[in-house]
C-alpha cells in the first residue's frame, strides 16, 4: 500500500549541485515528501511558504550569492521557521566551520561523503525531537487555557493534593488545603522535596515501582506537628512527562479514636511466646540422629497472620517422643490475625498435650472441632497450615496440610514436592465443620532436608506489578543450587535460596544487618513471608578425640590446643562462632568433666567430639559416677553463682546457644549457632515458661 504523501514529513534539501539534490531526493523520497531548491533565495522562499513549509532542511553551505550560512540565520530569525531543524551538508570538515554553523542555529552538521543510512537516521531524530518539542509547547498552551479552570478546582477540594515530580520528588504543585495542613505558604513548597514533609520512617519507595498505591503515613507540619494521613498516589503522563498526584487526607482524629480500642500488639507477641516457648534448634532423635530446625520469620507489618511453634514432647504412656511442628498463615492482615493466632495456637497445644496417642490427622480433626466451637473466626477467616509429626523411634514424618501451599524435600541431589493438592495429608483449610481430616506418611532417612513457607514467599514480586514465583521456579532454584555443591548444609542452601528470593522479589524483601550485628528480613512486600528448614544430621560424622590430664597445667594445655585448632575451623567454615564464648564453655565443660566427674583420676578418660554441621556442636563425656544435674542448686541465684559446685554449668549455659545432658550428667552436649547472635545470651532453657507438663 502505497503511504499517503500527505501524511509524509517534509524535506527540503538545498543545494547548487543538480546531481546531488538527485541523489538525496532519490534516496529519501519513499519516506518523506521533497522540496528542492537550487540556491539560498528560492530556499527561503519555499520555507516561509505556508503550503511548502519543510519539516526539515538539508542545507548546503557553499552556494553563489545567499551562502547555507546565511540561509540558516534568515530562517533562524523569522518566527514561522525558526523551529525548522536545519541539517548543513558539505563538504567542509574544519571545525571551526562546524561551530560556526551550529552557532548560527543550525542542529545538526554531516560532512561529504556520507552514508545514507547516517543521513536518513540523523533526519528521523531531528524531526522526532522537533515533534516532541511541539508537542510539548501544545500541552503548555492547553494548560495555560485551562489554568483558571484547574485553579478553582484546586483550590476547592478539601483534601491536600501535591502534584511532583517522580524523579527528584521535587514539589510541582500544591492546593491551598495542603498549604493549610502543613502551615506554609504555595510558593514556599514548589521545588521542596516532599519527602521533608514526611514523619521519621515514612519514607517509602512505594511511588517507585508501583503506578498507584495507598498507604497510612505520617506528615510533618513547619512547626513539627504529626498528622496522620491517609495518602493515595497515582502516576500519571502529560504528554511525555510523568508526575505523581498525591491525594493526601487528615485522619488524625480516627486514628486517636482507634488507638484507644487498639489491642497492645507487643503484648499480644509476648503471650505468643509464652504459648511457644523458644523455638527448639536441635533436637536429638533416635539411632545418633539430630534434626536441624531454623526458620526466617518476616511479617508485613508489625505482627502478622503468620505463625509457627516447634517442639517436642515425650508421649505419657510411653517413654517415646515425638517432635511437632507447625506452620500456619491465617487470611487477612488486620490486627485480628494476632488475636486468630493465638487462640489458634493456644488450642492446637491443648490437643497436642492432651491427646498425645492419637495420630496426627486425628489431633488436626480434633483441633478443627475445638475453633469450630470456639466461635473465634468469623464465617469468612480460616487459616491454612502444615503440620508435621515426627516419631523418632520409627523416623517417620506423619504430615496434614490444610489449604497450604506443598513444601519441598531435598534427598541427595533430588527436590521433592511434598503436599501438592491430591497428594497424601493434603485437605481443606480450617476451620472446616464436621471435616476429617487426613494424613500422609514419608520415611525420614539421615541428609534429608526440608523448606517449609508461606504463600507470602511466591507472592513476592506482586507488589512491584511481576507475576508471582511459580512453585516449579523454586524447585528449579533449589536444584541449581544443590547440583552446583551437593554437600551443602540446609544452612548454606537457604542462604543461596534467599539470596535468589531477593532478587524476585524486587529487592522488598532482603537482609539488613542491625546495630547488634544481627540481620532480620525487611518485608515490603505486602504479605507476610514465613519460611522453615530441617535437616536430618547424622551424629556419627563427628571427630572424637580422648584425653587423660594428669593434672590441671595439662588440662589447661589440652584447652588451648583444642580451643585453637576448633576455631580455625569455624573461621574457615563460616561459622560465627564467638571466640569468648566457646572457650567459656569449653573450659567450663572439660573442668567438671575432670574435677567434679573423675575426681581428677588420670586413669579416667575424657572424651571430646566436635560436629561441624549447620551449627557447632561440642560433647564432653566423663567416666564418673555422673551427677543428677536436674536437682543441683539453681547456679543462677545470687547465693549459688560463686560457688565451685555448680558454677560450670550456668557458665556453660550461658556461654553456649544451648545445652543438653545425658547419661546420668556424664555427657554434655553444648550447641553454638552458626551464625552471630549477640543478642541472644540467655540462659540456655532457663527462661522457658511450660503451661502444659
Amino acid at each position: 500500500m502505497v503511504e499517503n504523501l500527505h501524511n509524509k514529513p517534509s524535506v527540503l534539501i538545498v543545494d547548487d549541485s543538480a546531481t546531488n539534490r538527485f541523489l538525496l531526493k532519490a534516496q529519501l523520497e519513499d519516506q518523506y515528501k521533497i522540496y528542492s531548491a537550487e540556491n539560498g533565495e528560492e530556499a527561503i522562499m519555499i520555507a516561509i511558504s505556508p503550503s511548502t513549509k519543510p519539516d526539515i532542511v538539508l542545507l548546503d553551505i557553499v552556494m553563489p550569492e545567499i551562502d547555507g550560512y546565511q540561509v540558516c540565520s534568515i530562517l533562524k530569525q523569522n518566527s514561522d521557521t525558526k523551529e525548522i531543524p536545519v541539517i548543513f551538508i558539505t563538504s567542509l570538515d574544519e571545525v571551526e566551520k562546524e561551530t560556526y554553523g551550529l552557532r548560527m542555529g543550525a542542529a545538526d552538521y554531516i560532512t561529504r561523503p556520507f552514508n545514507i543510512e547516517i543521513v536518513k537516521s540523523r533526519i528521523k531524530v531531528h524531526l522526532d525531537l522537533k515533534r516532541n518539542n511541539d508537542q510539548l509547547k501544545s500541552l503548555v498552551q492547553q494548560m495555560k487555557d485551562k489554568e483558571k479552570y484547574l485553579e478553582t478546582i484546586m483550590s476547592t477540594i478539601q483534601n491536600g493534593l501535591i502534584i511532583s515530580d517522580p524523579n527528584t520528588r521535587s514539589i510541582i504543585d500544591v492546593n491551598p488545603f495542603l498549604c493549610d495542613m502543613v502551615g506554609c505558604k504555595r510558593e514556599e513548597l514548589i521545588g521542596k522535596d516532599y519527602y521533608d514533609f514526611l514523619g521519621a520512617g515514612e519514607k517509602q519507595d512505594s511511588e517507585e515501582s508501583c503506578n498507584s498505591y495507598v498507604d497510612h503515613s505520617l506528615l510533618k507540619t513547619v512547626t513539627n506537628e504529626i498528622i496522620h494521613t491517609r495518602r493515595w498516589f497515582k502516576k500519571a503522563n502529560i504528554s511525555d512527562k510523568k508526575i505523581i498526584v498525591q491525594s493526601i487526607s487528615d485522619i488524625t482524629n480516627i486514628k486517636e479514636l482507634l488507638k484507644q480500642q487498639d489491642i497492645n500488639i507487643f503484648q499480644a507477641k509476648r503471650t505468643m511466646n509464652v504459648i511457644h516457648n523458644k523455638p527448639e534448634r536441635n533436637i536429638y532423635l533416635n539411632n545418633n540422629l539430630n534434626l536441624f530446625v531454623n526458620y526466617c520469620f518476616s511479617p508485613c507489618n508489625i505482627e502478622g497472620g503468620d505463625h509457627f511453634f516447634v517442639k517436642s514432647i515425650k508421649l505419657k504412656s510411653e517413654d517415646k517422643k515425638q517432635t511437632f511442628i507447625s506452620i500456619k498463615d491465617q487470611s487477612g492482615h488486620q490486627v485480628g490475625c494476632v488475636l486468630r493466632s493465638i487462640s489458634t495456637d493456644l488450642l492446637h497445644n491443648a490437643v497436642i498435650h492432651n491427646y498425645t496417642s492419637l495420630p496426627q490427622n486425628k489431633m488436626i480433626t480434633q483441633l478443627n472441632n475445638e475453633i469450630s466451637k470456639s466461635k473465634v473466626f468469623a464465617l469468612d477467616e480460616f487459616f491454612t497450615s502444615i503440620n508435621l509429626q515426627i516419631d523418632h523411634e520409627k523416623l517417620q514424618l506423619n504430615i496434614v496440610s490444610t489449604g497450604h501451599p506443598p513444601f519441598f524435600r531435598i534427598r541427595n541431589q533430588e527436590v521433592s514436592i511434598l503436599g501438592r493438592p491430591g497428594d497424601p495429608g493434603t485437605n481443606l483449610p480450617i476451620p472446616m465443620p464436621d471435616f476429617n481430616y487426613e494424613s500422609g506418611t514419608y520415611e525420614i532417612l539421615p541428609g534429608d532436608k526440608f523448606i517449609l513457607f508461606t504463600d507470602g514467599l511466591t507472592d513476592l514480586p506482586l507488589k512491584s506489578g511481576s507475576p508471582e514465583i511459580k512453585i516449579k521456579d523454586l524447585q528449579s532454584q533449589l536444584k541449581e543450587i544443590i547440583h552446583k555443591d551437593s554437600n551443602l548444609s540446609i544452612t548454606n542452601i537457604v542462604q543461596k535460596f534467599l539470596e535468589w528470593v531477593t532478587i524476585k522479589s524486587n529487592n522488598r524483601f532482603f537482609p539488613e544487618t542491625k546495630a547488634d550485628g544481627t540481620t532480620h528480613f525487611v518485608n515490603k512486600t505486602g504479605d507476610d513471608v514465613t519460611i522453615i528448614w530441617m535437616e536430618v544430621e547424622s551424629s556419627e560424622n563427628q571427630t572424637e578425640y580422648k584425653f587423660n590430664p594428669k593434672n590441671a597445667n595439662e588440662l589447661d594445655e589440652i584447652i588451648d590446643s583444642f580451643f585453637h585448632d576448633v576455631i580455625h575451623e569455624c573461621q574457615a567454615g563460616g561459622y560465627q562462632v564467638s571466640p569468648v564464648m566457646f572457650r567459656t564453655a569449653l573450659t567450663e565443660m572439660l573442668l567438671n568433666a575432670w574435677k567434679h566427674g573423675n575426681n581428677e583420676n588420670s586413669d579416667l578418660s575424657i572424651t571430646v567430639r566436635v560436629r561441624y554441621a549447620n551449627d557447632l556442636h561440642l560433647e564432653v563425656i566423663d567416666e564418673g559416677n555422673g551427677f543428677d544435674y536436674k536437682n543441683l542448686p539453681d547456679p543462677t541465684e545470687p547465693q549459688n553463682i560463686l560457688k565451685t559446685s555448680g558454677r560450670g554449668i550456668f557458665m556453660t549455659r550461658y556461654a553456649a546457644n544451648e545445652v543438653f545432658w545425658k547419661d546420668a550428667g556424664r555427657h554434655i552436649i553444648a550447641v553454638f549457632k552458626h551464625e552471630s547472635d549477640p543478642s541472644n545470651r540467655e540462659v540456655a532453657y532457663q527462661n522457658d515458661i511450660h503451661l502444659w507438663l
